[in-house]
């Protein structure tokens, strides 16, 4: 998982804890001051007390039997050898979190779609090769991390996630994505780096809610302009996608505070970066590095006021407008 997903998870489950708690479910700040059980023999002294039972990182091929645990609410598995979840995780109704990133697991039980109150998911770095159709079917998910499997498709059906906030397809083998996806009204960050798209799904403009959006490291070729209507946008992340240009019509994100645009061919002309980019008035991060084709920054850049940083490493720049801070230059 990387920065971006630790910090929305976390957010994620400090907005659940205004919700009222049933009378057997804690709320994530009750959660805080829970006993962290980390070995099955520790925690069946007192099995009904055990809400939170990390298991990482221990060559684990099994975790033994663990519904006795009937209160568990949070479960890592991180870092182990497992192959598959443990069938006995199904059983687990209070369950809310499941951790089991960097094992090899291939196989996720169609019973996972039973678990009433899970909400987190995160299975990055196994050996996943196609979305399980339970995992489709997790009525209350918002947090779901697959990156880092050898998944090729990304099913209609996804559109049944109508709680999801955050997805992570990072890093698989996924060429196209269904136009479904837009139907996740919800979600607030994609990640999609690291796979084989050329083209983004005419509708996605109506992830109306969308405030983080990584392509980085697809062969897109240019800006899908869909995308240049996604208002919500706060950071959108397009690093080694083989852009040619930088278009006008990326200025309408006024909202953003984030653009990576690095590693690519921008180029063309004597001013590759439009004069619009003036209009992106929150702006407070650039990384224009590795585009020898962009020679000059335009003057519309001057009311950048909330620029912080500039990456202009690998440009073709020969001298900086005076109205450019130093400070404010990444690897120039």
């Amino acid at each position: 998982m990387n920065r971006i997903s630790h910090i929305l998870i976390t957010a994620i489950l400090v907005a659940a804890a205004w919700m009222p708690a049933s009378a057997q479910l804690l709320t994530e700040e009750q959660l805080r001051s829970e006993k962290v059980y980390t070995s099955t023999a520790e925690a069946d002294k007192q099995a009904e007390k055990v809400r939170i039972l990390d298991l990482s990182n221990q060559n684990l091929t099994s975790a033994g039997n663990l519904d006795k645990y009937t209160n568990l609410q949070v479960l890592y598995l991180q870092g182990n050898r497992l192959t598959q979840l443990p069938e006995s995780v199904y059983k687990l109704k209070n369950l809310e979190q499941i951790y089991a990133d960097n094992n090899q697991i291939a196989l996720v039980w169609d019973e996972i779609k039973d678990m009433p109150n899970l909400r987190v998911l995160t299975l990055g770095s196994n050996e996943i090769s196609a979305i399980p159709d339970g995992v489709m079917r997790i009525e209350k998910l918002q947090y779901l991390d697959l990156s880092d499997n050898n998944i090729v498709q990304v099913p209609a059906n996804i559109m049944s996630l109508q709680n999801l906030l955050e997805l992570d397809l990072s890093n698989n083998s996924i060429s196209r994505l269904p136009e479904e996806i837009s139907m996740l009204y919800n979600l607030n960050v994609l990640l999609l780096s690291g796979n084989k798209i050329s083209a983004l799904p005419q509708s996605i403009d109506k992830l109306s809610h969308l405030s983080v959006l990584s392509l980085d490291d697809n062969p897109l070729g240019k800006v899908p302009l869909q995308i240049c209507g996604m208002i919500t946008l706060r950071t959108l992340s397009m690093n080694k996608c083989g852009l040619t240009q930088f278009p006008p019509q990326l200025c309408n994100l006024v909202n953003l505070r984030t653009l990576i645009l690095s590693n690519n061919n921008i180029g063309g002309g004597q001013n590759p970066i439009p004069p619009q980019i003036g209009k992106l008035l929150y702006l407070e991060n650039l990384s224009l590095n590795n585009n020898p084709g962009i020679r000059a920054l335009p003057e519309a850049m001057q009311e950048l006021l909330n620029l912080t940083s500039i990456g202009l490493d690998g440009c073709s720049i020969q001298m900086l407008p005076s109205w450019v801070q130093s400070d404010k230059i990444l690897n120039y």
